[in-house]
């Protein structure tokens, strides 16, 4: 008589109330969303060109799931081999598997195919240079491949992106408690590139862009931005200004909101404005310019 033991692992997934990007870490007897998740307050949404609601979860998977309150969800089964996060042209949703994974060690097959940040959503996107377990990431690849953890850090993605950015200026909207989102501005002569947001996200959910889907433009145009999922008054303050001044107004005539903004100022935008334009009043000569390396275009939205 032959006698198998199946060793399993227990892990942890937290969640905080209303929604998450989550994955699951372990390979469950039930993957069922439900099961896994128990008292979960939405479907849950896998993203392929589009949200998709899913029953069955997969391993190395990232999802977009609504909870009404903080939970430590305790998953049981076993560790998933090989360690591989699939991922197609495009933006993708992963999730690491049994062990943080700091974004200097990811290596790709093919090489060469990442060409983001890797993005957390905590009530607003803001860049990660970890993956933690449990948690799910937009990540911009050039083709279809795989994402491992490798051995060695990569310095390609050395250096800390909040310094990097510290020069320039900051937009800052805030809306009810935490959802928070920072859009940057730069010098207006070289060309920006890299500086793309993931997807906005399904309907509801606090998300702040430019109108090109960036986070970082040039200063000295006229911009658009987007807001969703601003429900409340979003407060709007800027910081590190430089002497600059700026116009905000409403997209038709500027009878609804319409403000110069120096440094200083704090503007509310009424609830469920979708769009603004953001007009460059002033400017003072140097400005910390845009870098077009992977280290300059970390930086956060939250």
């Amino acid at each position: 008589m032959k006698i198998e033991y199946q060793l399993y692992s227990l892990l942890t997934v937290s969640v905080t109330p209303d929604w998450n990007m989550v994955s699951v870490p372990l390979l469950a007897t039930d993957m069922n969303y439900n099961i896994l998740f128990p008292g979960v307050a939405s479907q849950a949404y896998k993203y392929r060109n589009g949200y998709i609601p899913v029953q069955v979860l997969s391993n190395g998977v990232g999802y977009w799931m609504k909870f009404n309150s903080a939970t430590n969800y305790v998953i049981q089964g076993t560790p998933y081999q090989p360690e591989w996060m699939y991922v197609e042209q495009g933006w993708n949703i992963i999730g690491p598997f049994t062990q943080n994974i700091p974004v200097s060690t990811i290596l790709s097959n093919p090489s060469g195919i990442i060409n983001s940040n890797f993005f957390a959503y905590e009530n607003g996107y803001i860049a990660r240079d970890t993956l933690k377990i449990g948690k799910g990431y937009w990540v911009l690849t050039t083709a279809a491949g795989y994402l491992y953890k490798g051995t060695s850090d990569d310095p390609l993605f050395a250096g800390n992106a909040e310094q990097q950015m510290e020069n320039f200026s900051e937009l800052v909207f805030t809306s009810g408690e935490n959802r928070r989102a920072s859009l940057y501005l730069g010098n207006a002569n070289e060309i920006i590139s890299g500086y793309d947001l993931p997807p906005v996200p399904p309907a509801g959910i606090f998300d702040v862009r430019f109108g090109t889907n960036k986070f970082a433009e040039a200063i000295g145009h006229n911009h658009t931005i987007k807001l969703s999922g601003n429900t409340e008054e979003t407060r709007l303050t800027f910081r590190n200004m430089k002497g600059m001044s700026f116009r905000l107004r409403d997209p038709i005539d500027g009878t609804i909101l319409n403000k110069t903004i120096t440094e200083g100022t704090e503007i509310v935008i009424p609830a469920n404005m979708s769009n603004l334009i953001l007009e460059t009043m002033s400017m003072v000569p140097k400005l910390m310019s845009l870098s077009r390396t992977i280290q300059t275009r970390s930086i956060r939205q939250r």
